[in-house]
């Protein structure tokens, strides 16, 4: 399978808005920042937009160019994304109830920003322990609504709510790249889209803290797809509809303010699929300032390796933020602004190694697993499209 090296870049520099955005809360140095960038590098959810337009993109490829079962799919899914969430899982755990380091960086710090917030997290996570648990090892915490269960979707290990997004869209892909490409079996993108305007009016639950649910998110991975199937040269018709649909519903629901930041993240995809598209030959243009721009930000050995290890770093660098800063407060018996920045920063710069760490030893092999037990002969094979019957 091609991989699309702007893409992989791409989720690098999304990866590590994230841990930029937390890093910021966590420390409260959005305060010693100018406040336009403060405010740029606070928006943890607009990379994790991208990251779900990404997901659409990259797995309708996977499905256009693989001839294997839809129960041989999943299960190589699971095991790309499993392993290591479930490994940051008891990590998580581990560094919050056997020694409390959870609490002492996010919650007894004075800077952490959503104190009160993540306490009644804490106290849902005590009172409904195994439910959360059982939930989290589904991948299916984010399906119930917080109105159900309070903070379903964030407990234990919160930037693992949008795993279990990315997992009910794997669920559905093979069947939403089907009707996006063939007219009959549009009935399912219509499904989709009543779907989607009933999540917003309540229909499965009063609300989601974070739009951890499928249907609340269902036009980013309508646009990730829409752009694979678009550099096949063809014009995806179905897709643009299904697409511009499912952005007018977010936005007449949402509001404004959710509606720009929305409007922000396609603005940043454009850029790179633009540039994957000259980067496989859809499109040929010359422009010296666009390729200096790309070779900076996306053509370059350290950031195609940051990209690679993105998975990593999503999901460890909350988990490291409270080892290193928790440890450190606890040690020092120290509080103070620059002690906590300074903690910060080493937790930041730690998460490096520890996303190659956890790449090689948990990642990989887990993905390597899946692939021996699961080898993917396609003779004899339909494709999943085929094997669906649409």
């Amino acid at each position: 399978m091609k991989r699309f090296v702007a893409i992989e870049s791409l989720r690098g520099w999304m990866a590590w808005w994230v841990v930029a955005a937390h890093a910021l809360d966590v420390s409260g140095a959005d305060t010693i920042l100018p406040k336009v960038v403060a405010k740029i590098l606070g928006q943890a959810g607009l990379p994790v937009q991208i990251f779900m337009i990404v997901s659409g993109f990259v797995i309708a490829h996977l499905l256009i160019g693989r001839r294997e079962p839809f129960g041989e799919y999943l299960q190589k899914r699971w095991f790309r994304v499993f392993p290591l969430f479930a490994f940051m899982l008891v990590f998580a755990i581990v560094l919050s109830y056997g020694f409390d380091l959870y609490r002492a960086a996010w919650i007894n710090n004075p800077y952490a920003g959503d104190v009160s917030g993540r306490v009644s997290k804490m106290e849902s996570e005590h009172n409904s322990w195994l439910t959360h648990l059982l939930l989290h090892l589904s991948l299916m915490h984010g399906v119930v609504a917080d109105s159900v269960l309070p903070y379903a979707s964030t407990t234990f290990l919160s930037p693992a709510w949008s795993l279990s997004l990315e997992w009910q869209f794997y669920v559905v892909a093979p069947l939403m790249v089907v009707s996006l490409q063939r007219i009959r079996a549009a009935w399912f993108c219509l499904l989709l889209l009543v779907g989607s305007a009933g999540a917003f009016a309540g229909w499965f639950g009063e609300w989601w803290d974070v739009p951890a649910y499928l249907l609340l998110g269902i036009s980013l991975f309508f646009a990730g797809i829409t752009s694979r199937l678009w550099l096949d040269g063809k014009t995806p018709w179905l897709g643009i509809v299904s697409t511009g649909v499912a952005l007018l519903i977010f936005c007449v629901s949402e509001g404004l303010k959710p509606s720009l930041y929305l409007v922000a993240a396609g603005a940043i995809w454009c850029l790179f699929l633009v540039a994957t598209a000259k980067e496989v030959g859809v499109v040929k243009f010359s422009s010296r300032s666009f390729d200096m721009l790309f070779r900076l930000i996306a053509y370059n050995s350290t950031v195609i390796a940051l990209g690679r290890v993105s998975y990593s770093t999503y999901l460890s660098h909350v988990p490291v933020m409270s080892l290193v800063i928790g440890i450190g407060v606890i040690a020092a018996d120290n509080h103070s602004h620059s002690w906590i920045v300074s903690l910060t920063m080493l937790a930041v710069v730690l998460t490096v190694p520890a996303s190659f760490l956890l790449y090689h030893w948990v990642e990989k092999p887990g993905v390597q697993l899946g692939k021996r037990l699961f080898p993917g002969s396609t003779a004899g094979k339909r494709s999943l499209s085929s094997t669906l019957r649409v």
